[in-house]
């Protein structure tokens, strides 16, 4: 339970830092995500798609689901 917590605390502070200037002016998005590893992954979230691929990158897993936002 630890570890998908520090994943989701980690995931949310990531997606806030690669906002860019004008949008960080404009819109803060923080989530709550669960990770896990399964046979056949579905696909991210439409919130999660840009990152899918540096989320599986850092943290190892190969699918992440949305529970809060």
């Amino acid at each position: 339970m630890f570890r998908f917590l520090l994943v989701a605390s980690a995931g949310i502070l990531f997606s806030n830092s690669i906002l860019t200037t004008a949008e960080a002016a404009e819109n803060v998005w923080s989530g709550l995500v669960v990770a896990t590893n399964v046979a056949k992954p579905e696909p991210p979230p439409a919130q999660l798609h840009r990152l899918d691929r540096t989320l599986r990158e850092t943290f190892g897993y190969n699918q992440f689901e949305l529970i809060g936002q």
